[in-house]
């Protein structure tokens, strides 16, 4: 039998800066529409609709990307991409919207559950065999089952996965963010996840030089707090988050897509009076000469400290440079 279709898992991209995602503005969970407690494999998405209250998102989404999504794991699409895809997604989820100064995004709520997985023919990690798996090593289908299908869950992998019908929409209308992985069909001795990571490696050198990576250096900035065996006061972690902002404002540009020069990735206070900011690079060199005015203005009461490292922050033997501001 001829395969017509295709089946992919649907992911953000979570590997380039110029794709970041959305976050929650207030601390809490995202409203979620999995059911607790499964117990067979007849169960449904819950619908978020008759009680939603648009939820407050904050995040330097850039104004081409279609898929940011929230948290990482929550779809959530522009309105570009709504109206691209409204068809497809409106039978087989609830389209809510998102607060965001940016404008219109919608999280989507896949509520499609589609019992379509060959069980017998797939290779699967069970938690509950056979209603909740940890992981799904190889995908088989029956082509047939798969006929009208678009966008849904699996009973057993309630991720989202989309037929070829939602890609090609997809490129027909130029959205951008999606990251698709092919996980059926594939030949024999293929797995997908050897796709994903080639598609990962492919992103790492998107838009570089040859030898860079998007986060393949790092530079640290070394806050020394007031007191010397704290963690942080309640000013001092306030003054840290302002300081966060402004690098996002400084690094993060909207409107362009040109790979970026840094990306903020987090900050910690591991170690007693101090903390530190850690920003990705392809090119260390090139962030502190970005930051270097920034760095010149900088007033912080107990001074700072740059260290730039040759390699990802990860990296415990990446050489290492102070840096003279």
């Amino acid at each position: 039998m001829e395969i017509r279709n295709a089946v992919y898992k649907l992911q953000p991209i979570l590997d380039d800066p110029k794709y970041e995602g959305f976050g929650t503005a207030a601390v809490g969970e995202f409203p979620n529409s999995l059911p607790r407690g499964r117990t067979t494999r007849t169960w449904r998405m819950l619908r978020l609709a008759p009680k939603w209250v648009p939820v407050e998102v904050v995040g330097r989404v850039r104004n081409f990307n279609d898929y940011p999504c929230v948290g990482m794991s929550h779809p959530a699409f522009s309105q570009r991409a709504v109206d691209a895809l409204r068809d497809l997604l409106e039978p087989n989820g609830e389209i809510l919207p998102l607060a965001s100064p940016l404008g219109a995004y919608y999280h989507f709520n896949v509520t499609k559950v589609a019992d379509v997985l060959d069980l017998k023919r797939s290779e699967i990690r069970w938690n509950i065999e056979p209603i909740t798996a940890s992981t799904i090593e190889r995908y088989e289908f029956d082509p047939r089952q798969l006929e009208g299908l678009t966008i849904f869950v699996l009973p057993e992998s309630p991720v989202a996965y989309v037929t070829e019908n939602f890609v090609e929409r997809v490129k027909k209308h130029g959205l951008r963010g999606f990251r698709f992985i092919k996980v059926w069909p594939l030949p024999p001795g293929i797995h997908w996840l050897q796709l994903a990571k080639a598609e990962k490696h492919r992103q790492r050198h998107n838009g570089l030089p040859n030898g860079q990576t998007v986060k393949g250096n790092t530079v640290v900035i070394r806050l020394s707090l007031a007191d010397p065996k704290s963690k942080g006061s309640k000013a001092e972690k306030q003054a840290v988050n302002r300081l966060m902002d402004q690098l996002d404002a400084l690094l993060v540009d909207v409107n362009s897509e040109l790979p970026a020069v840094g990306n903020l990735e987090g900050h910690d206070y591991g170690a007693a009076g101090e903390c530190r900011l850690f920003l990705s690079c392809p090119d260390a060199d090139a962030l502190v000469e970005k930051l270097r005015p920034w760095l010149k203005d900088l007033s912080w009461p107990k001074g700072f400290s740059v260290r730039k490292r040759y390699g990802e922050y990860v990296d415990k033997a990446a050489p290492e440079e102070d840096v003279l501001i």
